[in-house]
């Protein structure tokens, strides 16, 4: 669910079923949680950032400015519509007609989208 709590279904690259894939392996496939710490609690947001940081070789940055990022690059690098890199976001559509009308989610789209985004990350 996104902040709204509205469903938000993420389509997940292939580079980032791996990272869970060896997550859940580090675990044993023990726990509920596939990121947690060694009490088997869920790390928290602050961890994920630091995470993020510490991958940016100490550049300075926040995790809204990695979702701008996203959208950046999806308008100067491909040739992804408007609303699909607004809905893989998880924004909420502004025009009321258009809401009533939109019933899908993209959701192949949008993944063939998060596997061009992880191949532009990691390179």
């Amino acid at each position: 669910r996104s902040k709204t709590n509205n469903e938000h279904r993420v389509p997940l690259s292939d580079e980032a079923l791996d990272v869970i894939k060896r997550a859940m392996a580090i675990n044993n496939n023990q726990g509920q949680y596939v990121f947690q710490n060694s009490n088997g609690k869920p790390i928290y947001n602050k961890a994920v950032l630091q995470a993020v940081k510490d991958a940016a070789n100490d550049l300075e940055m926040t995790l809204h400015g990695f979702r701008s990022s996203f959208r950046d690059w999806g308008s100067e690098a491909t040739n992804t519509q408007s609303e699909i890199l607004e809905m893989a976001l998880g924004h909420a559509i502004k025009s009321k007609v258009e809401s009533a009308y939109r019933r899908g989610d993209l959701l192949d789209k949008r993944r063939s989208l998060m596997n061009q985004w992880a191949k532009f990350v990691k390179a």
